[in-house]
């Protein structure tokens, strides 16, 4: 089964995987103060337009992004926090594995999901 989702996902969407994409990308950076380490699944670039997928395998997909978990947006919101700077033209999209859905995220939806800051130690 795990191996038709996968190949769903390929079939589905084949330009992702055309042999331009990095995968498995560290991102570092700072979001106010705090360090941040993360690994974005899939980063592409498309002419001055950055798009990062983030490969979510859950059995009930949202229907919405506003109605995609809050844990799961706010890693998304630490990775346009970090990368936005560098990339004005960011795009973050979820590809839900299970049904090859790839939904991308208006940056409203990753501002209002950003996690509050830490108290100082």
């Amino acid at each position: 089964a795990w191996l038709a989702e996968a190949a769903g996902v390929l079939d589905a969407h084949p330009a992702l995987f055309d042999g331009e994409a990095l995968m498995e990308v560290p991102v570092t950076g700072l979001w106010q103060g705090q360090p941040v380490f993360g690994r974005v699944d899939l980063m592409r670039a498309d002419g001055d337009t950055l798009h990062i997928v983030d490969f979510k395998s859950n059995r009930v997909v949202p229907a919405r992004p506003e109605d995609v978990p809050g844990a799961l947006l706010g890693h998304l919101a630490l990775y346009r926090a970090v990368l936005a700077p560098h990339c004005p033209r960011l795009r973050i999209s979820l590809l839900w594995t299970v049904s090859a859905c790839l939904m991308e995220v208006p940056h409203p939806v990753l501002d209002r999901a950003a996690p509050q800051p830490l108290p100082p130690a």
